[in-house]
């Protein structure tokens, strides 16, 4: 038996060989009841937490030192698929690709190992889109002085 992690999620295997198979271990909101915080210490990372069965647990047996599967658990997450606007798309893609054009042309003229000039760079951002920086990728949309010309 052992614990793998992978792009995030966890994982049990059993098994070598032809044998070899891996379990989905989700994530959990179970605690035994005595664990749960009161209400005095519920805080926005432990709200959701209950002592109510949530189906996420793996059961094994262990016979004879051979370890098996019994049963629970739930099934891996497919992430939702990305729709793309075509529309929207088409009526961007020469912009698009003048820009592509541009940055590839630019790219080796910028000092992008210069410190001082990054730290410029990222301030000059961050004052035009009010202070958010990099991190609010929406603010690009509500800003109007960042537009596609």
């Amino acid at each position: 038996m052992r614990f793998i992690i992978r792009n995030g999620k966890h994982f049990i295997s059993l098994g070598h060989g032809t044998t070899y198979k891996e379990y989905y271990l989700a994530k959990s909101n179970t605690l035994a009841a005595w664990a749960l915080p009161d209400d005095a210490h519920r805080t926005p990372w432990n709200k959701n937490l209950t002592s109510r069965d949530d189906g996420a647990a793996l059961t094994f047996r262990v016979d004879d030192d051979k370890i098996t599967f019994v049963g629970g658990g739930k099934s891996l997450p497919v992430p939702p698929k990305v729709r793309v606007d075509k529309k929207a798309k088409a009526k961007m893609k020469d912009a698009i690709a003048e820009f592509r054009e541009w940055a590839f042309t630019m790219y080796p003229l910028l000092p992008t190992k210069d410190y001082e000039y990054s730290k410029r760079i990222r301030e000059e951002i961050r004052s035009e889109l009010g202070g958010y920086g990099w991190s609010t990728l929406g603010s690009l949309m509500v800003t109007q002085r960042l537009h596609v010309r």
